[in-house]
Parts: structure tokens; C-alpha cells; sequence
């Protein structure tokens, strides 16, 4: 019974000293402008922990020591930073200028009077021009391929 005990608080300290390893980062996710990016992602590289940044661009995560967050959100270049001794880290995004090759349109228990809707909607938007031409007959068969 004794050795019992005794190995169940050896592995319990264990436990609580890997845990201690880990420590706390905060910080401010902003854009080029120094406005704060909400809802960016932000993970420890290797791992599955992460948090989003809030409606001020403030995030903290529990990182183990010599880790790397990740930033990641739409629109912007993914970002990698390494923690090193740091317990605040304030980053800026770079905006992806590049343009997104594809939409998709996802319609849920819709009535039928909003499906001819969608198709006229759809109609209208063909005429831009030729870059937008692939884009809308793609949705356009999405959609009819829903079987409506």
C-alpha cells in the first residue's frame, strides 16, 4: 500500500514539474497600421494548443520554453515568431494582397421563391468581365448541383 502511494506521488510530481516548464505569453496582434486584428489565430508551432485574439488584438497562450506561435488569419501573410525568454510579444501582420481563386456559397433549408433569387443574383454578377466568368459558372454549378 505504501509503494503504492509513493509511486502515485512521484508520478503526480512529475506531472506538476512538466506543467511548470510551461509558462505565459501575452500580447497585441495589430495590422501594418498599428490597428489590432481580431479573430487571428494563434498557435504554438507542434502542437495542438492555440488561442484567438479578442476585439483588441490581446491573445495569451501557455507556451513551453523555446516555442513558436503562429499567426495565422485571412488576408494577411502567416506569420512564425519565436518566443525565446519573452513573456510579451507584440507582432504585426503583413496584408496578403493577393486575390482569392475561390467562393463558395453554402445555402441551408432555403424556400424556393430565394433559389430563383440566388440564380438571377448569380446572372447579373456574370457580366463584370472575364476573370469573373470561371468563378460564377463554378458557383453556379455548385449550386444546381444541390439538386436545386
Amino acid at each position: 500500500m505504501r509503494k503504492i502511494v509513493l509511486l502515485i506521488f512521484a508520478v503526480l510530481s512529475m506531472c506538476c514539474q512538466v506543467a511548470a516548464q510551461d509558462r505565459q505569453v501575452t500580447g497585441t496582434v495589430t495590422d501594418g497600421e498599428a490597428q489590432p486584428l481580431v479573430g487571428v489565430t494563434v498557435l504554438v508551432k507542434g502542437s495542438t494548443r492555440g488561442v484567438s485574439t479578442d476585439a483588441f488584438g490581446k491573445y495569451a497562450v501557455s507556451v513551453p520554453s523555446g516555442a513558436t506561435l503562429q499567426f495565422l488569419h485571412l488576408g494577411y501573410d502567416p506569420l512564425e515568431v519565436g518566443v525565446g525568454n519573452k513573456s510579451v510579444l507584440n507582432v504585426a501582420m503583413t496584408e496578403n494582397t493577393t486575390a482569392l481563386d475561390d467562393v463558395i456559397v453554402v445555402a441551408f433549408d432555403m424556400k424556393r421563391g430565394v433559389h430563383e433569387r440566388v440564380r438571377q443574383t448569380l446572372r447579373t454578377l456574370e457580366n463584370p468581365g472575364r476573370h469573373y466568368a470561371r468563378l460564377f459558372a463554378d458557383l453556379r454549378l455548385r449550386f444546381l448541383a444541390a439538386g436545386k
